[in-house]
């Protein structure tokens, strides 16, 4: 069972659901404010205004003050291409958040990037890390660093760092990763020698100048293969272990029709990474296109979820909704895949979220949304989305648990959730279309 790429890409990428396009399908996830069934205490504590504030943020990061920081793929001023903002909490408990825009892109500044569709990654310093999908020297995206004032209340100082294309990749998606020694990795979706039309994209490794102020290098670790369209690429992001390997998925092709879970080993001599494929999905009742990054647990577990496939009720376009996985590691060879949770895209939710996927607690719980399901009464039937909860068994060979911590009603209320992160307090945050001016919000919710 294979399905468009082309089809999720313009009508379901996270990204577009928290900016005004003009789909039809988007659109009515975006507009609806029809009362929703919340189950868990669901707090707004930002409602974007348009203009100079952003519109439709990304995923967030949390520092140890319990400061947000993120992207928005649009907004930021009258030729805004997107911002940079940190959301700081507020001295009183139940008081108002503040936001504060720390770099805005600009269509009329085209070198210096636009549309950055990816969260944040910070260093220890607290300089902060990320991508755009378009502009910088060759048109086809950049990666930035912002570095923090000397002096409280002072600016932010923006480098750019790369600008993509060339003979290279291309338009990264996916937030970047930072090793200790602080370079940087990323995928792209297009560019590098794959066949596909303009490339099937690839895994690049970014290095810091030898000495301040020289050129960061990049190097391309992966090229992915395929042909267009059911070829190559990834839009999630990676995870690193201990070794220096790093893990990700590709949503088809490379290696299996429906996607795969992948490894990239760096070499003991020489410079040529070693392309595994940890498992490859068939596309029926174990999955099938997997966008989002994977998750370690303390094992060395793997945890993913699905766009579709699954044993679920086929509620999404004609197809199952996708599905929670699991990848234990075996002593040679492909992993050991399990499929923890099948949706069925209704009350339950659906149709895994293309970034930071899962979200794992010190239990082993784990915590993700969807963008669609939930709350039947909304969006015509087809829902605007949950956040959930997966809990391991409580006993050796038993059932994982689902639950629904909060079903989105549309409207002020939000809807089509993004990705998740833990903040201060233990406390869950992240994106969501729609909002009081239909420009997307930041919630807050208690797991």
């Amino acid at each position: 069972m294979t399905f468009s790429r082309n089809l999720h890409s313009s009508i379901l990428k996270p990204s577009f659901f928290l900016t005004k396009i003009t789909a039809t399908v988007v659109l009515l996830v975006v507009v609806v404010a029809l009362t929703g069934s919340a189950l868990a205490g669901e707090r707004v504590i930002y409602a974007f205004q348009g203009g100079n504030d952003g519109i439709g943020s990304n995923a967030l990061i949390s520092d140890r003050a319990g400061n947000l920081y993120g992207t928005t793929f649009n907004g930021g001023g009258s030729s805004g291409a997107g911002t940079v903002y940190e959301l700081s909490p507020p001295s009183q408990r139940g008081g108002a958040w503040t936001e504060t825009i720390l770099y805005s892109f600009s269509y009329i500044a085209l070198g210096s990037g636009i549309g950055p569709l990816a969260g944040l990654v910070v260093d220890p310093a607290g300089n902060l890390y990320g991508t755009t999908w378009l502009g910088g020297p060759q048109g086809a995206g950049i990666a930035f660093e912002l570095s923090p004032p000397t002096v409280k209340g002072g600016a932010w100082t923006y480098s750019m760092l790369y600008g993509f294309g060339g003979s290279g990749l291309s338009s990264p998606e996916a937030r970047l990763l930072l090793d200790k020694a602080g370079n940087l990795y990323g995928t792209t979706a297009s560019g590098g020698t794959g066949a596909c039309a303009g490339g099937c994209g690839g895994v690049f490794k970014l290095a810091p100048p030898a000495q301040k102020g020289g050129s960061w290098t990049e190097t391309v670790l992966y090229s992915f293969t395929g042909a267009f369209e059911t070829g190559g690429g990834t839009s999630g992001g990676l995870i690193m272990d201990v070794h220096g390997a790093l893990y990700g998925t590709t949503y088809s092709g490379s290696g299996g029709p429906s996607g795969t879970v992948f490894r990239l080993t760096p070499p003991k001599t020489g410079t040529l990474w070693t392309h595994t494929v940890l498992y490859a999905f068939a596309g029926g009742a174990d999955g099938a296109d997997p966008e989002g990054e994977v998750v370690f647990d303390k094992n060395g577990n793997l945890y993913g979820t699905t766009n579709y496939g699954g044993t679920g009720a086929a509620n999404c376009f004609g197809s199952p909704c996708g599905t929670i996985f699991e990848l234990t590691p075996t002593a040679s060879g492909p992993w050991t895949h399990t499929v923890l949770y099948s949706f069925n895209g209704g009350t339950d939710g659906g149709y895994g979220y293309a970034g930071p996927a899962l979200v794992l607690d010190a239990a082993g719980n784990l915590y993700g949304t969807t963008p669609i399901g939930g709350d039947p009464s909304c969006n015509s039937g087809t829902g605007c989305g949950t956040i959930f909860q997966l809990a391991p068994p409580a006993a050796l060979g038993g059932s994982w648990t689902e639950t629904v911590l909060y079903r989105f009603p549309g409207g002020a209320a939000g809807a089509a959730p993004g990705g998740l992160t833990f903040g201060k307090g233990h406390q869950l945050y992240g994106p969501a279309g729609a909002g009081a001016n239909d420009d997307g919000l930041v919630f807050s919710i208690a797991p």
